[in-house]
């Protein structure tokens, strides 16, 4: 017995049956202990929409290195959409990498160099065709203060604050995404939240506005829901559901903090870019106190690009979006308005562009439609009872107890064309991961040196 080469490899993965502009390298297949078989390669057919869509990345926090995969695969599709692309050719991929941070502000670093980088990392990168470097021309997105036009503090310069105002939410067909789940889950509290959207909305040529008869501010709307007049056009709602309602409202613009302008007409919507960008979105979550009004800012953005790609497709345009912890946003045996929102992604809108690069530390917690339309999945180091749930029975026993035992660098990748799983090592990233990483000020990496100076530290 003799362990294959990367000829083999090539064969037994299919690589040799990839269209050459769909092959994506992004590590080196393992090949028993410290040997390798060349590049690991996915199918990007099996990525970007055509022969399916979507990434799931399953780990343990820490060991399954789940964020730094997802900002991987998004430098090299970048990357990648460069490289096979000619400008001024309208058919050709580009990519828009939409990036939520979830974990203190860890990602609000990824455009300066990891202070751990070291030359020689650099050889792991070399099979992948791509420079190691951090993110360039990155936005930065932060909640907007609630007393002020700045954002939170971060911990870092150039961020644009982002918020809504009540004319922003009805424009954007927002309002009822800002309910409780289990509250929208009563027909009568539904139908009500229903009712008070179309009181606020006027259909024009330019589409849904707030009308003018109807408050302007979300400081007004509770006491407007309990005029006389309102509750007749509103079809009389029972006290107890109009109640309930009015005080979830004051609750969440409690909870919401700038998030939500409660004394200004408009805020700061976030921009969905309709046109290729140099670099990635980051959009902070973790600045949002209330898990609510997370679930909130992830379904405002969802719901733009739905829209944006229904009206107005753009040839080759791909919006990539990575999102850690989908547990919260997608829990299994919801079927509330953000969770069936995310669903459609999963399930529909690959064709339509919108690719969704999930990650969690326990599949089994995340609605079965968003893990079962993944056509790429990556498994990191998993705990051994998460990995005896039914959601891992295309996994084979040896499979499992593999993914028990992985190391940080490594991944078992699976794909629809693929015999068995891939075991790949994935490159150290050379941008930082958190504030703590980060060289500063951000310095060049200058190949041959073995590691940054001690003053850029």
């Amino acid at each position: 017995m003799y362990l294959g080469g990367a000829a083999d490899a090539e064969k037994g993965y299919g690589f040799d049956r990839m269209r050459p502009e769909n092959k994506l390298p992004v590590g080196l297949l393992r090949n028993g202990g410290t040997d390798f078989a060349g590049p690991a390669i996915i199918d990007l057919a099996y990525l970007l929409g055509e022969n399916g869509g979507h990434l799931n990345v399953n780990g343990i926090a820490g060991m399954g290195t789940k964020s730094s995969f997802l900002l991987h695969i998004l430098r090299l599709l970048i990357a990648w959409a460069k490289q096979t692309g000619k400008p001024g050719d309208t058919g050709r991929v580009r990519i828009v990498p939409i990036i939520f941070n979830v974990k203190n502000f860890d990602l609000f670093f990824i455009d300066r160099w990891n202070k751990n980088w070291e030359a020689g990392y650099a050889d792991d990168w070399k099979p992948l065709g791509v420079e190691p470097e951090p993110f360039r021309d990155v936005k930065f997105y932060a909640p907007q203060e609630r007393k002020s036009d700045n954002p939170i503090r971060t911990g870092r310069d150039g961020v644009v604050a982002y918020s809504w105002g009540l004319a922003d939410v009805i424009e954007y067909g927002l309002f009822r995404y800002l309910f409780a789940d289990d509250d929208l889950g009563s027909p009568n509290f539904g139908g009500l939240v229903s009712a008070i959207e179309d009181r606020l909305t006027s259909d024009t040529s330019e589409g849904p506005r707030l009308r003018g008869d109807a408050p302007q501010t979300f400081d007004e709307l509770p006491d407007w829901l309990n005029e006389d007049r309102i509750q007749r056009e509103l079809d009389s709602p029972h006290p107890g559901t109009r109640a309930a309602l009015v005080r979830r409202l004051r609750g969440l613009l409690l909870d919401s903090d700038g998030l939500l302008r409660r004394d200004t007409t408009r805020g700061k919507p976030l921009p969905i870019p309709k046109e290729e960008v140099p670099g990635p979105l980051v959009i902070d979550l973790f600045g949002v106190r209330d898990q609510k009004m997370q679930r909130f800012v992830v379904a405002a953005v969802l719901k733009r690009l739905i829209d944006l790609r229904s009206k107005e497709p753009v040839e080759g345009m791909r919006y990539v979006i990575a999102l850690d912890e989908l547990n919260r946003f997608a829990p299994k045996g919801e079927h509330d308005p953000i969770t069936l929102m995310i669903e459609r992604v999963a399930a529909e809108m690959r064709s339509q562009g919108v690719i969704l690069l999930g990650a969690q530390q326990e599949a089994s917690r995340v609605s079965p439609r968003v893990i079962e339309n993944a056509a790429v999945r990556a498994v990191g180091r998993s705990g051994t009872l998460e990995l005896s749930a039914d959601v891992w029975k295309f996994l084979s026993p040896s499979a499992r107890s593999q993914a028990a035992q992985l190391q940080e660098t490594d991944k078992l990748i699976v794909l629809p064309s693929f015999r068995a799983p891939m075991l790949a090592k994935i490159p150290f990233p050379p941008w930082a991961l958190r504030k703590e990483e980060s060289a500063t000020p951000p310095t060049p990496y200058v190949p041959g040196d073995d590691r940054f100076a001690a003053d850029t530290i």
